[in-house]
């Protein structure tokens, strides 16, 4: 007898130890795809990851958005952030972050709550404030440079 079982034509396999493979028969993780993949959010917003790429991609497209602005958070606000390596309590597992509960303090909307409450930091969502402040960090590079002139 199979270890797993297999639903309509192959595509979705369930194995007993837990495991579910789209796209595989030999799922090795929890949910394992074989090909591109999608999640849908936000009335058509989405991630997914395609052949030819080695990440998730955000949606981003103008035809989506409205009432787009500048931001006017930046090197202000990172200045104020403590990056952090720390170990997951239950795996041991090394890794470098954020504390929720400060980022919380200084940049409230990159922060969520799990349906458990845990909070979580959406570090996406921080890119463009980095971005910024590369940017205003790089107006004070070219006055400097101006004034050695």
């Amino acid at each position: 007898m199979s270890d797993y079982k297999q639903s309509i034509f192959n595509s979705v396999i369930h194995t007993k130890s837990g495991n579910v493979g789209i796209g595989t028969t030999t799922p090795q993780y929890n949910l394992d795809i074989f090909g591109s993949a999608r999640i849908l959010h936000m009335k058509g917003a989405s991630m997914f990851v395609r052949k030819g790429f080695t990440g998730w991609m955000t949606t981003s497209d103008i035809r989506m958005k409205k009432n787009v602005q500048n931001i006017d958070r930046g090197l202000e606000d990172l200045i104020h952030l403590r990056p952090v390596t720390f170990e997951w309590k239950e795996s041991e597992e090394k890794k470098l972050g954020f504390i929720a509960q400060e980022v919380m303090e200084v940049l409230p909307e990159l922060v969520g709550k799990s349906d458990n409450d845990m909070l979580a930091v959406n570090t996406n969502d921080m890119i463009p404030i980095l971005v910024k402040a590369i940017q205003e960090l790089n107006v004070k590079v070219e006055l400097l440079a101006n004034m050695k002139k």
